[in-house]
């Protein structure tokens, strides 16, 4: 499901977090560019006077940029399939298993699922490669995206300074992310599998761990 905030319960729970901050946090723990989330927000059933017995699916699909947890894209997907006693799938039984799918309704699911799959692909191509600063000496940078997202030695890079504070809506009750400041490029001198390292031009240019490199064609 989507990340949510939690509300807070006469004090049993821990203070709310909005789901921007969360997103963020997860993409960090992970090291990973993007983080996607969903929203079940229908799946029951109505009835038709002419269909008979009708059951429901409505997703919201969410990706979130993972340094600042805000949503770069959303898609609401909708389907129904009629149902009858011998083709619904019996509630007190598990799904997304082998009897699910072959039910109609879990090949509504399954059919959504590759959709969702083609949605996020092209959403996630969409978007200019971005890493994370892990570790600055001098204009010796380390990032967190290496080889295996095909980071080349020789490559130039943009890199951006990240605010030390979130920017807040008017009311001040959503975070919308972190101002960059444009400093420098970086052109990467080693690569292994998961990380890279580059140098800063001008050489008197600084970054610290959290800033952003981007490749921008």
């Amino acid at each position: 499901g989507e990340i949510v905030s939690q509300r807070r319960i006469v004090g049993a729970l821990p203070p709310a977090r909005e789901p921007e901050q969360v997103a963020a946090e997860f993409a960090e723990s992970l090291g990973v560019q993007f983080i996607v989330s969903g929203v079940l927000r229908d799946m029951g059933t109505s009835s038709h006077f002419l269909a008979g017995r009708v059951r429901h699916l409505e997703v919201d699909l969410l990706v979130h940029d993972g340094v600042t947890g805000a949503v770069v894209s959303r898609h609401r997907l909708s389907d129904s399939v009629e149902e009858s006693s011998l083709t619904g799938f019996p509630a007190s039984q598990s799904v997304m298993n082998e009897k699910f799918f072959a039910t109609p309704f879990g090949q509504k699911v399954d059919q959504m699922v590759d959709k969702m799959v083609g949605l996020v692909t092209g959403d996630v191509m969409a978007q200019p490669f971005t890493a994370r600063v892990i570790r600055s000496q001098d204009n010796q940078v380390y990032f967190d995206a290496g080889g295996l997202v095909q980071v080349r030695v020789g490559d130039v890079l943009n890199t951006y300074q990240l605010a030390q504070s979130p920017l807040r809506d008017l009311p001040g009750q959503r975070t919308l992310g972190f101002s960059e400041k444009p400093t420098s490029t970086l052109v990467v001198t080693q690569v292994q599998r998961l990380f890279a390292v580059g140098t800063l031009e001008p050489a008197t240019a600084r970054l610290a761990p959290g800033d952003v490199i981007r490749f921008e064609p």
